[in-house]
């Protein structure tokens, strides 16, 4: 269990599926939706990586956030988490920050991703295209062709705020997947079979979005 067991508990209560009013999503990679492609990638290619992203949904608020945690999970075997770093460009507690970013967890299978600020620091008002981590990742020599998600664990995702008048932050949407498409062909030649794999894969999952 870590640092952020209270905020974290709500977001379990309430479930990673509800819309979250005047609250938070955590985006994985540059498209938004479970059916997106954020990446087409060949078996064998070395690293790759996708940012973390946040973002505001109405009614827009100030979270006075002073510390994160992300849970990243990856499906083994398939996908190897490397390593996660701070965002190369707008991070959300900004470049002038003298924040504390630490990966005490670091797996293949999942990585875990906390961030604090010093007491006396600005407390951060949380916009919409700021980003939490950038996470780089590898696709398994022998892993076969098809579709994996890449995901953030809805019990150990969440926010801290400082605020004094705020007895809780808002809970942190995590629905949005970071989708792999895993194909031994060049990612042009990849485009039409990655159609065909996402209509297949709607076909057998038709809860998803």
């Amino acid at each position: 269990m870590n640092r952020l067991t209270l905020i974290l508990s709500i977001v379990v209560t309430i479930g990673p599926s509800v819309a979250f009013a005047g609250g938070l999503e955590l985006q994985v990679g540059p498209n938004y939706g479970a059916g997106a492609v954020d990446a087409v990638v060949a078996p064998g290619t070395g690293e790759h990586f996708f940012d973390l992203t946040f973002l505001e949904t109405p009614p827009d608020q100030n979270e006075g956030m002073d510390a994160y945690d992300v849970m990243v999970r990856a499906p083994r075997p398939g996908i190897s988490l490397l390593r996660a770093e701070k965002p190369g460009d707008d991070w959300a507690f900004g470049p002038e920050a003298d924040a504390h970013f630490t990966v005490p967890e670091s797996a293949p299978d999942h990585l875990l991703i906390e961030v604090t600020i010093p007491p006396a620091a600005p407390l951060t008002d949380l916009m919409t295209g700021t980003k939490a981590a950038r996470v780089y990742y590898a696709v398994d020599p022998a892993a076969p062709p098809g579709v994996y998600d890449i995901t953030l664990d809805p019990q150990e995702t969440g926010i801290a705020s400082g605020l004094p008048n705020r007895a809780l932050p808002p809970p942190v949407g995590v629905t949005d997947p970071g989708v792999v498409l895993v194909t031994p062909e060049p990612s042009g030649m990849a485009l039409p079979g990655a159609l065909g794999l996402l209509l297949a894969r709607r076909v057998r999952r038709p809860g998803t979005r």
